[in-house]
């Protein structure tokens, strides 16, 4: 089937040793330490939220909004997030937050001024679309039958999964009423996009672009290129007389 919605993903919050340091004073100056790994922002306010709290008294509470992509740290009493003065502020997930580098101070509540991650809207809407309620396989599933012909099913869970093929890729200005969304940089932001599901970065996706509480937090499975989803490649469609309009292929993500 294919989508009459425009779709969008959310991408791109990775913890290194190179932003992992939160410094923050509750009376006394403490530090959080996060995990390296890439992460959901719903993961990520959990990270979050877990080392604050192991190294504080106070209890700390962190969010995300779909709609501003921004998050907002809490706590149960005023502290400071030490941006620019801590021990470790230069290597504090600040920026990628999308809070500015300064001190906040005399505050309990702390909402980042910028939208956070990265964002790719489709320029067409996806094609031969398998949502994940149409699309499940056992982990691991075999079929045993008895010699009285009792049949069992034995499997490790299961797993659903999210396929569709991205069409007219392009950085091509389109005319007024185009079906195809103008994109001056669509073969880039697909570029971006791509390169981190291909690393296994988890995506949010949201199947309406404007319905900001209907997503599902996905991780590339296959591309067309390569079962594993490792690999990419961007289809130039010659087969339609579309130079430099380009397909995905089939994308396959696996529900997490």
């Amino acid at each position: 089937m294919a989508l009459d919605t425009h779709s969008k993903f959310l991408f791109g919050w990775k913890i290194t040793t190179a932003n992992r340091n939160i410094d923050f004073n509750d009376g006394a100056v403490k530090a959080a330490v996060l995990k390296v790994g890439t992460y959901s922002p719903a993961a990520l306010a959990v990270e979050i939220a877990l080392k604050m709290n192991a190294a504080s008294s106070l209890v700390f509470t962190v969010s995300f909004s779909n709609s501003t992509r921004k998050f907002t740290i809490a706590s149960t009493s005023n502290f400071s997030l030490l941006f620019s003065t801590g021990t470790n502020a230069g290597q504090s997930p600040a920026s990628l937050l999308g809070y500015t580098t300064l001190d906040k101070t005399a505050a309990s509540t702390y909402a980042s001024e910028s939208a956070s991650g990265s964002q790719y809207t489709t320029q067409f809407c996806i094609q031969s679309y398998k949502p994940t309620s149409q699309n499940r396989q056992a982990i691991s599933g075999v079929v045993n039958k008895s010699a009285s012909g009792v049949i069992e099913v034995i499997k490790f869970g299961d797993e659903r999964f999210m396929s569709g093929e991205l069409l007219f890729i392009t950085d091509i200005q389109q005319a007024v009423g185009s079906i195809i969304r103008t994109n001056g940089a669509g073969v880039s932001d697909y570029i971006t996009f791509i390169e981190w599901c291909t690393e296994k970065g988890p995506v949010l996706f949201f199947e309406d672009e404007n319905n900001v509480l209907n997503y599902q937090s996905l991780q590339l499975e296959s591309t067309e290129q390569d079962p594993q989803g490792l690999d990419y490649e961007l289809i130039e469609l010659y087969d339609r007389g579309l130079a430099e309009y380009f397909r995905s292929g089939v994308l396959k993500f696996r529900l997490i």
